[in-house]
């Protein structure tokens, strides 16, 4: 199908703003009045699984997704797009930055982890943090073959119906998590009601016959969403500065206001300037950007400032942050490549075996010298 350019806009766009945000929590950077988008996480991660759904709708939706080879082909090639650096940043937080309940909790989560089934906590054991998201998507792409069978059966008034329910429970979902006192933004439901909620978008989309050459309306989307932010920073709307998860009535109804209004607008300036190399080639890598920033911000927080940020300006912190983020894209980038081809001569099923393999050798290594 064709693809839709200004979503390219959306993909580059939300991975900065991810590293933007990390090195304002991390290294207290200041991006002066820039700062009330900034702190805003929630939107971008929202984004991330409404954008998700939302194209593999738009890719998938006519194609045939009925027999076994056709669905196990649909799965190999929603597994391989995420699992080299899934591993990648997995083997790296196991041996670097270790976020484990200990060996027991480790051998538990094993299946889960190794197969990336599993959401940020696995019977309230944390796991693979770097890559939470990672394993939340996969979920919701094995969820999909189901979903769109349902979806393309419904009228366009029970399409509108289904993304309005999976709006309200993604907006009830953290006043009901501080009733019960748990917090939300890494559960599985809250990012499958957005994923969700971009099939609904998805399934709009491709039934709408007309579309639209102004700017006018992603105009007024951006508007609506910095205003909207703006406002609900200011006043603290919803106790928001507690956990910005409250916010998500607001989060999930702009970004889909966003993401509709940029998907159909076929303003051919607006389109050129998405095609363009720079914007282009941010949004090919914007994955590569995204998991790059937990590698970024632990390099920048424990090594290069020995954790005093503040013993260096806020324009040299900046400076430094975004080289180190570039490495680190390039450095992912490369990875990516190179490992693609190396699975397109073993196999998926032997590098998933020698995975595997290393990481019982390294329980059993753990075990025995009781590290």
């Amino acid at each position: 199908m064709k693809r839709i350019s200004n979503l390219n806009y959306i993909r580059g766009i939300s991975a900065i703003f991810v590293f933007l945000f990390h090195m304002y929590v991390v290294l207290e950077i200041s991006y002066g009045g820039l700062n009330f988008i900034v702190w805003q996480s929630t939107y971008w991660m929202t984004t991330f699984f409404l954008l998700s759904g939302f194209v593999i709708h738009y890719t998938y939706r006519e194609k045939a997704l009925d027999s076994r080879e056709t669905l196990l082909g649909y799965v190999k090639k929603r597994f391989l797009g995420l699992y080299p650096l899934y591993v990648l940043v997995w083997i790296v937080y196991y041996f670097w930055g270790y976020e484990s309940d200990g060996l027991k909790a480790d051998v538990v989560t094993f299946p889960a982890q190794v197969t990336m089934l599993f959401g940020y906590r696995h019977y309230q054991w944390r796991v693979n943090g770097g890559a939470w998201f990672m394993g939340v998507i996969f979920l919701c792409y094995l969820l999909y073959p189901l979903l769109r069978l349902y979806v393309r059966q419904l009228k366009k008034k029970e399409v509108i119906a289904l993304a309005v329910l999976m709006w309200i429970l993604n907006g009830a979902a953290p006043f009901v998590g501080r009733y019960y006192g748990f917090a939300v933004y890494n559960e599985i439901c809250v990012r499958v009601f957005e994923f969700i909620l971009g099939v609904c978008l998805g399934e709009l989309y491709l039934n709408r016959e007309k579309r639209t050459n102004s700017v006018l309306w992603p105009a007024l989307s951006v508007v609506f969403f910095v205003a909207g932010l703006y406002l609900i920073r200011r006043f603290d709307l919803f106790a928001v500065s507690q956990e910005q998860c409250r916010m998500n009535w607001f989060t999930a109804l702009s970004a889909a206001f966003i993401l509709m209004s940029f998907a159909e607008c076929e303003n051919q300036t607006m389109v050129k300037l998405a095609e363009s190399r720079p914007i282009a080639v941010l949004s090919k890598y914007s994955l590569e950007l995204w998991i790059a920033t937990f590698f970024s911000c632990t390099i920048c927080k424990n090594y290069l400032w020995f954790h005093e940020p503040f013993s260096v300006s806020n324009g040299a912190r900046m400076a430094v942050s975004a080289a180190v983020q570039i490495v680190f894209v390039v450095i992912l980038s490369l990875y990516n490549h190179y490992i693609k081809k190396f699975l397109e001569r073993i196999g998926i099923l032997k590098f998933f075996l020698g995975v595997c393999a290393f990481f019982l050798v390294s329980f059993a290594v753990r075990f025995i010298f009781r590290i």
